[in-house]
């Protein structure tokens, strides 16, 4: 598996089309077939289907839960290849991976605000999955990072920052559509769509679900909220989010509905190493968060 596999790969994923994607980098779509091709060759899966439904191509599972994986490799492609910050005399590099909907919650000022307070340090601020997150604490590659709870206390340190809300959201003709607030039980032998297996999100609604004795057909498991408003919009499913990315849904034919149940809402916590002093940079950007959430 190469870059420039892994780059055609999210084309793909994200345009739903190898014409695109071939248009977009000057190649035939013959090519970016066959280099698709050599991929699932290679994993022994298929990754995507033509669907008969709607246009396009539509991810399989296998490349819903490779996703977030190439995400993080090409990510890390760019930062080898951006080595801009090493040549900077009197900068600190900071990587902070977030889950979960923080970004939503922390505002649009709040990256300026960092780095007008902090100029001294380049911040690199990316949304990743939890399992992500967590393997990068522990392999030492990143100092902090934002994860939604309950977080591991024997390896990890961690500090309540907020809490988010989670919301559901609906096609206008659905049947629930017209309620206030839905509860989990509302969603017995309804189509649903979950984030993605490796957040900490669906693990708790699976284990909710199973323990109320709720039947609902998890349709798609996915880590892309886009993908996700695309099945709500053709009136496909019910779609669970945080409250803060809801809010910034802009489609009148959706509805957003509350949650009524104990579980609607996820504590967010600032997570660094037990045994791993935090870096000057890492300090500075914790204290800035801690005032910031306050």
């Amino acid at each position: 598996m190469n870059q420039k596999q892994i780059t055609y790969f999210l084309s793909v994923y994200e345009t739903r089309s190898m014409k695109k994607t071939a248009e977009h980098f000057f190649v035939s779509p013959q090519g970016i077939s066959r280099v698709i091709k050599d991929m699932e060759n290679e994993l022994g899966t298929e990754l995507f289907l033509r669907s008969r439904q709607q246009e396009g191509l539509l991810p399989t599972h296998a490349a819903e839960m490779l996703l977030p994986h190439f995400q993080n490799i090409l990510h890390e492609y760019e930062l080898i290849g951006r080595q801009d910050f090493l040549s900077q005399p009197g900068k600190y590099f900071l990587e902070v991976l977030v889950t979960g909907g923080a970004f939503g919650f922390l505002g649009k000022d709040f990256l300026p605000s960092f780095l007008l307070s902090v100029p001294w340090i380049q911040l690199n601020f990316s949304e990743t999955v939890d399992t992500m997150a967590v393997h990068a604490l522990l392999q030492k590659r990143i100092e902090l990072a934002l994860l939604t709870g309950p977080v591991e206390t024997k390896r990890f340190r961690s500090t309540r920052l907020f809490q988010l809300s989670h919301v559901f959201v609906l096609h206008k003709d659905h049947p629930l559509a017209q309620r206030q607030a839905l509860s989990l039980h509302d969603l017995d032998r309804q189509d649903i769509i979950l984030r993605g297996r490796e957040r900490s999100f669906y693990e708790m609604y699976q284990n909710r679900l199973l323990q109320e004795g709720v039947n609902a057909n998890i349709l798609l498991e996915t880590n892309i909220k886009d993908a996700m408003l695309e099945f709500v919009e053709r009136n496909m499913a019910i779609g669970i989010l945080f409250s803060d990315e809801a809010r910034q849904i802009k489609n009148p034919e959706l509805r957003i509905l509350s949650f009524d149940d104990p579980m609607k809402k996820s504590d967010v916590y600032l997570v660094e190493l037990k045994d791993h002093p935090l870096s000057k940079a890492a300090r500075a950007f914790k204290r800035f968060i801690l005032d910031w959430c306050k």
